[in-house]
């Protein structure tokens, strides 16, 4: 019953606080916040550099020297100070250590300091005014690299961890984790104003154009290899490691570590870092409902992509279409001019307009050569051979016809292999209404291929969901779980989603 009845106490403190006016931030928009925001801003100058208590005489003379224009008492800087003590901005405090006579002690000479909710005010003031005409954001490509290193570590080798290490390392995890999440909203937010920054600064802009693009590709290509095995580590995870890691934690927060305030509960606490880890697991892992965030990332990003390539081309058409092109036709008949001869005024016009009636040397691309370069790749041999040859004496001689017949029945032999498999599957998801992939047992590699081809022809629907057809047959493809499954086949076992295949009706 005491814990029902915390549990209302802390709902009602947080609804009230909810509803309740912050005095607080009243000295940011009133009459006199000219004068209330240099106070405030100078002492929180101060408190920076850790002088923390400051004599009224001091925030005068500095109001004095910054705005020597301005009329302003003594008698109105103390009114301006009373007001901001009363508002719960600043705490007054009584220094007697100066004092002499009994004149001096009536005359009250107070130090004023920052409140820690001012304090955080000010903070954020400032970060906001330095980063008003800056990127806020940032797609940083090592982060995915620094997240899957910690989260093997977390995971695989905690027994081996004491508890300090544990929670270092686990705090380690969600500050770059928070740091992706609040980079990646911010970069996109600051991408919604893009058109209008590229007609302000397209110079400059189409200077870095193709560096930018290249490092949103940089970013998609990272997440693609990296983002997987983040999922795997995650929902592969024991939930009973998961457990005991997290009443570790618990148990280290509570005894070794002191707050000042109020102390929350145990039970608080662990609930508090199990939805850490869901936040996480949301984050990389798609659910049933809905994709993943990161790939809602990733799709934002290549869309981010599509939309600057349309703008770089639309303003580069504008540029050229807007260009006078009399001082280049200038030019270029000057150089014309200048040519000795016919031949050389055809090479000039080759190197600018190119050629004419140009044949190219076309080569077969190996899948192992797609990401090598020029100078790594090796030179294609091309062999022309006519239609017919000639033997002795000039006569014409007909060119052998190659017999296929045995490779053209190994294939049909596959094809006719392959589609026994699949009457075989048809027959079982006619007779069972639902084929589960993780409960087929021992599959042969054909099999396999043949439930491989039905989910990747499938199209998507509502519900994150797919629905397919084979041989009029209508199925739908549904996942029953987030944890992933095992197919186990004659040449090895595959790792995939928990996937239901259904007979529709």
């Amino acid at each position: 019953m005491k814990s029902i009845d915390d549990s209302e106490r802390k709902l009602v403190l947080a609804m009230r606080a909810l509803v309740e006016q912050i005095t607080e931030a009243k000295y940011l928009a009133q009459d006199n916040t000219d004068r209330y925001r240099p106070i405030i801003r100078y002492l929180f100058e101060q408190h920076e550099i850790y002088r923390y208590q400051i004599f009224k005489k001091e925030i005068y003379e500095h109001m004095k020297s910054s705005y020597p224009d301005v009329k302003y008492t003594e008698e109105e800087v103390e009114q301006d100070l009373k007001m901001l003590v009363k508002w719960g901005n600043l705490i007054e405090r009584q220094d007697n250590r100066t004092n002499k006579t009994i004149a001096e002690i009536k005359q009250k000479n107070f130090r004023y300091q920052l409140t820690p909710l001012t304090v955080e005010f000010e903070r954020t003031l400032t970060g906001w005014e330095s980063k008003e005409n800056t990127s806020r954001g940032a797609l940083d490509r090592a982060i995915f690299d620094r997240l899957l290193g910690i989260l093997k570590r977390i995971v695989e080798t905690h027994s081996s961890l004491d508890d300090a290490e544990l929670h270092t390392t686990w705090s380690e995890l969600f500050h770059w984790f928070n740091e992706l999440s609040k980079n990646t909203v911010d970069f996109f937010a600051d991408t919604e104003h893009l058109e209008k920054s590229m007609s302000q600064q397209s110079e400059s802009f189409q200077q870095q154009k193709t560096v930018f693009i290249e490092y949103l590709k940089g970013f998609i290509i990272t997440m693609q290899r990296r983002a997987p095995l983040i999922e795997g580590v995650l929902t592969q995870a024991d939930p009973q490691a998961v457990e005991m890691i997290i009443t570790r934690l618990v148990q280290y927060r509570l005894n070794e570590m002191i707050s000042l305030g109020e102390k929350r509960s145990e039970a608080d606490q662990k609930t508090a870092l199990l939805k850490q880890w869901q936040r996480l697991q949301d984050w990389f892992a798609s659910r049933r409902s809905e994709d993943s965030e990161q790939n809602q990332l990733r799709q934002q990003t290549a869309r981010t992509i599509q939309k600057l390539t349309r703008l770089l081309v639309r303003n580069d058409d504008r540029q050229l279409a807007g260009r006078n092109r009399q001082n280049d036709y200038l030019y270029l008949a000057r150089k014309f001019l200048q040519t000795s001869d016919l031949a050389e005024a055809h090479q000039l016009s080759a190197c600018v307009f190119g050629l004419s009636n140009l044949r190219h040397f076309v080569g077969v691309e190996t899948k192992s050569e797609q990401e090598a370069s020029l100078w790594e790749r090796q030179p294609d041999v091309h062999t022309t051979k006519p239609n017919c040859l000639r033997g002795g004496h000039g006569k014409r001689v007909t060119g052998e016809v190659t017999d296929r017949s045995a490779e053209k029945d190994a294939i049909l032999k596959d094809r006719q292999e392959e589609g026994r498999f699949e009457e075989e599957l048809l027959t079982m998801l006619q007779k069972n209404q639902t084929i589960a992939v993780g409960e087929l047992g021992l599959l042969h590699p054909k099999a396999r291929r043949v439930i491989l081809d039905w989910i990747a022809k499938s199209s998507r629907i509502e519900k994150g969901g797919r629905k397919g057809m084979c041989r009029g047959l209508h199925f739908t493809i549904t996942r029953r779980s987030d944890r992933p499954v095992q197919m186990v086949c004659l040449d090895g076992t595959l790792t995939l989603p928990d996937y239901l295949i259904e007979l529709r009706r």
